[in-house]
């Protein structure tokens, strides 16, 4: 998707076939809306689209998971070659309210440049007419907190918590099956053709979580990087004679949208035979990627001899 801060990494990290002389900022690779979906690659179920398993054969493929109108996971990558809008998406409580859907989501460092940033809350306690005047200065810049990451790093961001991606950054973000955003500040920037993009100040001002004061990165326990009611995500460090077994997923890595991607698998509590026979089905060597847990991702990080 073309995006102003976007870049070209998604190309030449992850092999994806760009459109020449744009800025692509996202890819969404597992997802359930109706504006994009997820369509089976190969082998019998080829054509199929995400939300057609989740509807027709969720249990055969998910297992035994709560009933949900659409698949409950959107899982992108981001290329951030300059930082993103200062925003905010809603909690549970306010999405309805507010006319839009609830989203907690979780980001894991791809890659970064030297000194890249994320913007994750607040430096110290600040109130909502403190953040409407700084807003109003063009200082709010100076209250939010910095954090610098390094690839390999990961950041669970709930609903309310105001935050931005900066430059340099590619993630790969899960997250709940939403599209709502809430930009308060976007760096006094326009477009090519002069404009600047819409805010949503007074929303944002209902969703931000003005306490939320120095959260921190993720510290993993094991290979959990967070377990939480929406997902688990855990990161596997995999021994190299994989190397041969995982080959076809890194051939077909370019497929935009496909159910099981080259960095992640998504399963239900289903039997380990089932699962290996779905994930055989989707053309995969199952005994190299197995997803075991209800709403589970993994990454695998192939260790090279």
């Amino acid at each position: 998707m073309e995006r102003m801060w976007g870049g070209r990494r998604l190309d030449s990290e992850f092999g994806k076939k760009l459109p020449p002389n744009t800025r692509i900022g996202e890819s969404w690779e597992i997802v359930d809306r109706l504006e994009a979906q997820s369509v089976v690659a190969n082998r019998p179920l080829k054509g199929k689209t995400l939300h057609e398993l989740w509807t027709q054969n969720r249990h055969d493929i998910f297992g035994d998971v709560p009933e949900t109108p659409r698949f409950p996971l959107l899982i992108k990558l981001l290329d951030a070659q300059e930082r993103l809008s200062l925003q905010v998406h809603p909690p549970e409580e306010l999405a309805a309210k507010l006319g839009g859907e609830p989203k907690t989501e979780f980001w894991y460092v791809g890659a970064a440049d030297p000194g890249a940033e994320l913007f994750l809350g607040f430096r110290e306690l600040i109130t909502r007419e403190q953040f409407k005047r700084a807003l109003d200065k063009g200082t709010v810049e100076d209250w939010v907190q910095k954090i610098r990451v390094k690839a390999g790093e990961a950041m669970f961001l709930p609903g309310g918590r105001l935050h931005a991606v900066g430059g340099g950054n590619l993630l790969v973000e899960i997250q709940q099956n939403s599209d709502t955003t809430y930009r308060v500040f976007d760096w006094n920037r326009v477009d090519a053709t002069g404009k600047a993009r819409q805010l949503h100040v007074d929303q944002a001002l209902q969703c931000i979580d003005f306490t939320d004061v120095g959260p921190h990165l993720i510290e993993p326990n094991g290979e959990v990087l967070i377990k939480h009611e929406l997902f688990e995500i855990q990161k596997w460090n995999l021994d190299s004679s994989l190397s041969n077994r995982l080959a076809p997923v890194r051939q077909r890595r370019s497929c935009p949208r496909r159910i099981l991607s080259n960095s992640s698998s998504v399963a239900g509590s289903e039997s380990r035979a089932s699962q290996k026979s779905n994930i055989a089905a989707a053309g995969y060597d199952p005994d190299a990627v197995t997803a075991v847990c209800d709403r589970r991702i993994i990454f695998p990080n192939l260790r090279r001899p």
